[in-house]
């Protein structure tokens, strides 16, 4: 099947070599009730079209990215936004998060992910997702 980004409302790319932001998206596949969410590498095919789609810089390698209705959000907006459409407590994180002054959100995020590696580890190889979770992510 050939698709392009636009027919997805939801994608999130992600550090795939990242332990920290694999964990993350583990997480959201499972409390994405709503089937929300498609999950794609920031380096892979997609990832590099989304990036370039909207001008992002590629060597941002270290970023969470999720693109929602062809808008797109990133750092601490990025993370906001993603508990805001989980809707219920999420919900009210994303608010609690998103009321804080972005230069302190954006700051604890950098200096996370500047330091994901040394705190959380870094995968030698990508994960295959397994089949019950293959139509959740974009290559």
């Amino acid at each position: 099947m050939v698709f392009t980004t636009d027919d997805f409302k939801h994608i999130i790319l992600y550090d795939g070599e990242c332990n920290y932001c694999d964990a993350i998206v583990q997480f959201l596949i499972r409390v994405d009730k709503n089937n929300d969410f498609k999950f794609a590498h920031i380096t892979s095919q997609t990832g590099s079209k989304i990036l370039i789609k909207f001008g992002i810089d590629s060597n941002l390698h270290d970023s969470f990215i999720y693109v929602k209705d062809q808008k797109y959000y990133m750092y601490s907006d990025g993370a906001g936004q993603v508990l805001l459409q989980l809707g219920g407590t999420y919900a009210v994180m994303g608010k609690i998060l998103l009321a804080m002054p972005l230069t302190i959100r954006d700051a604890t995020y950098k200096w996370v992910a500047r330091n994901r590696y040394k705190l959380f580890g870094r995968k030698q190889s990508c994960d295959i997702p397994s089949q019950s979770i293959l139509d959740k992510f974009l290559i």
